[in-house]
């Protein structure tokens, strides 16, 4: 991980993550950046939180189904995972991870399976943001 608070020296190291993941996806809750997902030689579940206070990577519950360039969004107190992909198919499923009680549950499902999509938070409403057709 990297942080730019310092634009004039430029972008710093931070501590590294428990595991190395490419194609995850990140979002903030809690003063907290949660990593969700990813691939490192198969496709992940595993999850992280990193405490910027603390410059310390925790793990966190890992979601119910591993899966690859998902969208990741924040919510109130919660984490959304929306996609994605796992070697084999394009996910239409989406979870949601609740921060107060550490606990990842399946959520209404997209209308559509997408993976290598963007999703942000606007006034109480998710939205996710285009999709990839091939994988």
């Amino acid at each position: 991980m990297l942080d730019l608070n310092d634009q004039e020296n430029g972008w710093k190291p931070m501590s590294k993550m428990l595991k190395p993941r490419k194609w995850c996806s990140s979002a903030t809750c809690w003063d907290k950046v949660h990593v969700t997902g990813g691939y490192e030689y198969q496709c992940l579940s595993s999850c992280e939180t990193f405490d910027v206070h603390q410059n310390k990577w925790m793990s966190i519950g890992n979601m119910r189904r591993a899966r690859y360039v998902h969208a990741t969004v924040a919510l109130t107190d919660s984490i959304y995972c929306i996609g994605g992909h796992n070697d084999i198919t394009r996910f239409s499923s989406c979870e949601r991870y609740d921060v107060r009680n550490g606990k990842w549950n399946e959520i209404a499902p997209l209308n559509q399976a997408r993976s290598g999509l963007a999703s942000v938070a606007l006034d109480g409403k998710i939205y996710a943001i285009g999709k990839k057709v091939r994988c």
